[in-house]
């Protein structure tokens, strides 16, 4: 019986790992993709990494508009981020995250996407989760 839960629980994983095309896993190493509209909204609004997994910020499509990912003093990024800068972003937790990894208020990283023009609103963040555990959208971080 537990060999058969154990079964369903991997194949479950399997199925959700392929169902999120894009988007970074340890099985297939692409980062996750981070689509921002012509509105500034981005899909996913909140996202789920595991520390040194990657981020791209793209455009949602064919715009013109291209946005400035701006996390401020606390940043899991080295640099800056751009919807048209093409460059895959390693997230890395700092220092207060790296002291408890399990706290999602310290592990938190608040960005505001800003318009090359100045126009822009706020997205609400990367979380960097604990080593060895399961994030909520099913990702294992190793």
């Amino acid at each position: 019986m537990h060999t058969s839960r154990l079964s369903f629980l991997l194949m479950g994983c399997a199925l959700l790992v392929t169902s999120e095309c894009g988007h970074h896993h340890p099985f297939t190493k692409t980062p996750w993709a981070v689509k921002v509209s012509r509105k500034g909204k981005a899909k996913p609004g909140q996202i789920y990494v595991c520390n040194h997994d990657t981020i791209q910020w793209k455009k949602k499509n064919t715009s013109t508009v291209d946005y400035k990912v701006d996390f401020g003093a606390k940043s899991p990024i080295t640099g800056t981020a751009s919807t048209s800068d093409g460059v895959d972003h390693p997230v890395t937790r700092d220092s207060d995250c790296a002291s408890d990894p399990t706290n999602q208020t310290k592990c938190y990283y608040a960005y505001k996407l800003t318009m090359l023009d100045g126009k822009g609103g706020p997205d609400p963040g990367v979380h960097i989760g604990p080593d060895g555990q399961a994030l909520p959208n099913g990702q294992q971080c190793p």
